[in-house]
């Protein structure tokens, strides 16, 4: 019986020892787990600042492209009324009357 006892409480300890490493592996599961979910993060931030700048430098080169098409067609009504007025054929003034 003193054996038994012994066997019983050696099989305690065990299973409490068990119950210990599985709670151990248990948290270093989740602390890996955060882990890759904390890069997952970092990673989803770091696009969102590459984004975030393609974003402003593609709405700054919009505006460039439509200052330069607005100059563009400044010059061309520029040109127009220059050239216009020299293609109207002339009057040539008879002095018969």
């Amino acid at each position: 019986e003193a054996e038994a006892s012994l066997v019983e409480a050696r099989k305690e300890k065990t299973d409490k020892e068990r119950k210990r490493t599985q709670a151990v592996a248990a948290k270093e599961k989740v602390a890996a787990e955060l882990g890759v979910q904390k890069e997952a993060v970092d990673q989803l931030r770091n696009d969102l600042e590459v984004l975030t700048a393609e974003k402003e430098r593609l709405e700054a080169k919009k505006e460039s492209d439509f200052m330069l098409l607005g100059a563009a067609l400044v010059l061309l009504g520029v040109i127009l009324a220059l050239v216009i007025p020299l293609l109207k054929p002339s009057r040539k003034t008879d002095n018969w009357a």
